[in-house]
């Protein structure tokens, strides 16, 4: 759909033109994103510094026996 309506007249325009374009749909899928789940933030788990730990604590354990 975003094709059809936004890029898709532009294939024979200058260059410039689709890249504009481009940004301003961002904005538009960026805003109807905002407006259908809210601007809450979803906290992911701390992948990397469960697994930094969890490396630094086997090396101590076994470095001492």
């Amino acid at each position: 759909m975003i094709e059809f309506l936004a890029y898709r007249p532009l294939r024979s325009a200058p260059r410039l033109a689709p890249l504009i374009t481009a940004i301003g749909v961002s904005f538009i899928i960026e805003n109807v994103a905002l407006a259908v789940w809210g601007p809450e933030y979803v906290i992911a788990p701390d992948v990397l510094r469960a697994a930094t730990s969890s490396r630094s604590a086997r090396s101590t354990t076994s470095g001492t026996s």
